[in-house]
């Protein structure tokens, strides 16, 4: 059974990420680094910095093609899955898309 702290839009935020980087340990921006560093565990702790990275991760085009699938969200918090959803909402409005990366909601 997952724990509380499993059940977050911030647990899913970094659960993506390292979906991305670690097959691809060169992808991380010097950006991306830079801000681990400055922020240390505290950037794992904020859905809107993580939500930050995976958009301008994908706006790369040299990325290639992206698939996010997010599934149970009914088992997030219920205080973030607005969060979540209002992100995937205006990725998909527009707001961060590229023509690469889908996301999908099981």
């Amino acid at each position: 059974m997952a724990t509380r702290d499993q059940m977050t839009a911030r647990n899913a935020g970094c659960a993506i990420l390292r979906w991305i980087f670690l097959p691809q340990p060169h992808l991380p921006r010097d950006s991306n680094l830079d801000q681990f560093a400055a922020d240390g565990e505290k950037l794992t702790q904020s859905f809107g910095d993580l939500w930050s990275i995976f958009a301008v991760t994908t706006a790369d085009l040299s990325m290639g093609q992206i698939i996010c699938s997010l599934n149970a969200l009914d088992k997030c918090q219920i205080d973030e899955r607005g969060g979540l959803m209002e992100a995937v909402m205006r990725f998909h409005q527009g707001g961060v898309r590229n023509g690469n990366t889908r996301i999908g909601i099981e």
